[in-house]
């Protein structure tokens, strides 16, 4: 009899055994299934191929490809100088429509006095980096979009690509010379230069708008005997 006893107690351990092992094998794949959830829905937010567009505020840092510092410099790079005042600012559009970030503005410049460059100049479009379009907004740290109304001493290079639209009744299309070395702000007869001017020409901020072109134009009769 107390063998049999000890036969049933062993039995009974060895089912409890083989009870606890099924118990702990069929937790298993629920522990392991929990990441693969997870993974699977937030791959149901951005599914293939979706574009995902950028809202809000960006700001942009550029590194241009020339940046003169210097009057030389400027008026040997430079293809046209004018004396001129925004009279309008166009709508912001893309400069490549795959890609919500390059945003461009366009402004109309009414020339006042062209120092180089063609003297039929009268109206020319100057493109910037930077602008809003739709729900994205490119701001330059660099240097400030040109705003309608202002005068400014604009040294500026031809701009021949094709994706700038052709607008009617103005005499070419520009960028501004080294981004925003070439722009010289006219504020009541000082000038103003943008944020990351060189030294150089920071330091014309300390003359008038009158000497700086008479300065412009004898360093533009001075390059045409080099």
């Amino acid at each position: 009899m107390p063998r049999r006893g000890s036969l049933l107690s062993s039995i009974l351990s060895i089912i409890l055994l083989i009870a606890a092992y099924l118990s702990a094998s069929q937790q298993v794949p629920s522990v392991a299934q929990g990441p693969s959830d997870l993974r699977h829905r937030a791959g149901d937010e951005h599914r293939e191929g979706e574009v995902v567009r950028p809202r809000g505020r960006i700001y942009m840092s550029v590194t241009p490809a020339v940046v003169p510092g210097s009057l030389k410099e400027l008026v040997s790079t430079a293809d046209v100088i004018v004396d001129g005042r925004v009279e309008s600012v166009l709508p912001s559009r893309l400069n490549n429509p795959a890609d919500p970030t390059t945003v461009e503005t366009d402004a109309i410049v009414g020339v006042r006095e062209v120092l180089k460059g063609p003297e039929t100049l009268k109206s020319l479009v100057v493109t910037q980096a930077g602008g809003k379009d739709r729900d994205v907004e490119i701001v330059p740290v660099q240097y400030e979009l040109l705003q309608q109304g202002d005068r400014h001493i604009l040294f500026l290079t031809s701009d021949g690509r094709d994706i700038v639209p052709r607008y009617p009744a103005v005499n070419g299309t520009f960028t501004i010379t080294g981004r925003w070395s070439g722009n010289f702000k006219v504020e009541g007869g000082a000038l103003k230069t943008s944020r990351n001017a060189p030294a150089d020409l920071k330091k014309r901020e300390t003359e008038g708008a009158d000497v700086f072109i008479d300065q412009i134009r004898a360093e533009v009769r001075a390059s045409r005997t080099r």
